[in-house]
């Protein structure tokens, strides 16, 4: 048994969530030694508040209890709510065989109220009323990594500017494939976050999308480190039936997912922006550790958006931001303050937040 084997199994027993903490040692002596493996498990059950404050979406409370969610094995029960201008209620059951595979299904009532903004003007105002029904399997085990197969059904109801609302429906298979090995959610010193995903939509006439987001974070010095990062999203469908406007891209702000599920983030810009079909973003930090729990982060990202038709790329336009932010990691989570500008929007920004983003 090898240190590598070693460091692969804790792997996987953290993974499983269902440990608070795991180390091992080695006794006995040479031609006998002996591994013990020492387990310290999770409570099994969880309730819990969270509440944060950013100047995109104002207050926002959370709002969960779980049941079994640190069971090894067996059913699991989740209902979490979120009380904001973007609120949500999903329920959740899981079922994690011992193999560590896990089934689960859900069902999730949201609403979504975001400007579209391009060129500094609000496009559009949007609102979506949206009931979700999901049912995917997960694949974990593997060192740090995680593979999803599944479902979604969306019905919602589409209300842009003041026309009437319009119930709409989209429903897809979807494949997701996660790697996260980032030592910190929020302050990383090193490890790599990537997720490759597709999924087929059958809203009335087919259509694909494929994405690729990768963030990764290299120690430059002890005070200095850099966060290369890019993400793209691309959809291919017939030009005679269209996909529809809510399965559009979306980019914008600084938290991945706040309005939409597939929403990435972009430098420079509060709100979202809607693009053409196809995106790539490639965007550079650099994070100062000025002392203690203080933080500089210079930040900046480049996004080109695309159509094409018959192999060759027929729209395109160029995008760019920067930002520069100031953070202090607090017990209550991340306080930070970033001014910004960007050519989508063509002015200076201002951008607040405190608490974990959710």
């Amino acid at each position: 048994v090898s240190g590598n084997d070693m460091d692969q199994a804790m792997s996987i027993f953290y993974n499983t969530r269902a440990f608070n903490k795991i180390s091992y040692s080695i006794a006995g002596k040479e031609g006998d030694y002996r591994l013990k493996i020492h387990f310290s498990p999770q409570r099994l059950h969880q309730a819990g508040v969270g509440f944060r404050f950013d100047s995109e979406e104002m207050a926002a409370i959370l709002l969960g209890i779980s049941l079994n969610k640190h069971k090894l094995f067996g059913s699991k029960l989740d209902l979490t709510g979120k009380l904001s201008a973007q609120p949500y209620v999903a329920l959740n059951y899981g079922y994690t065989f011992h193999d560590l595979s896990q089934f689960n299904i859900g069902v999730k009532q949201q609403h979504i109220q975001v400007a579209d903004i391009n060129q500094g003007e609000v496009l559009r105002s949007m609102r979506y009323n949206i009931f979700s029904a999901m049912s995917y399997y997960q694949f974990t085990g593997w060192k740090s990594a995680e593979v999803k197969v599944g479902g979604q059904f969306d019905y919602f109801n589409e209300l842009i500017d003041s026309c009437t609302p319009i119930p709409q429906h989209d429903w897809k298979v979807f494949f997701d494939w996660d790697i996260d090995n980032m030592d910190d959610s929020y302050f990383p010193s090193s490890g790599l976050q990537m997720n490759i995903g597709g999924a087929v939509h059958f809203a009335y006439k087919p259509f694909y999308e494929a994405r690729f987001n990768l963030k990764s974070v290299i120690p430059f010095s002890d005070r200095v480190t850099l966060i290369p990062q890019l993400y793209n999203r691309w959809l291919f469908y017939n030009p005679e039936h269209m996909y529809h406007f809510y399965c559009a891209n979306r980019v914008g702000g600084y938290m991945a997912g706040r309005y939409y599920d597939w929403q990435v983030p972009f430098v420079g810009m509060n709100n979202t922006h809607t693009t053409l079909d196809k995106f790539d973003i490639a965007r550079l930090d650099v994070r100062i550790n000025l002392f203690g729990q203080h933080y500089l982060t210079l930040m900046s990202n480049y996004m080109f958006e695309w159509n094409m038709s018959k192999w060759k790329i027929t729209d395109h336009y160029h995008h760019y931001g920067f930002a520069a932010g100031y953070a202090i990691n607090t017990i209550v989570g991340p306080i930070q303050l970033i001014g910004h500008w960007s050519n989508i929007n063509r002015s200076f920004g201002v951008y607040f937040s405190l608490g974990y983003n959710f």
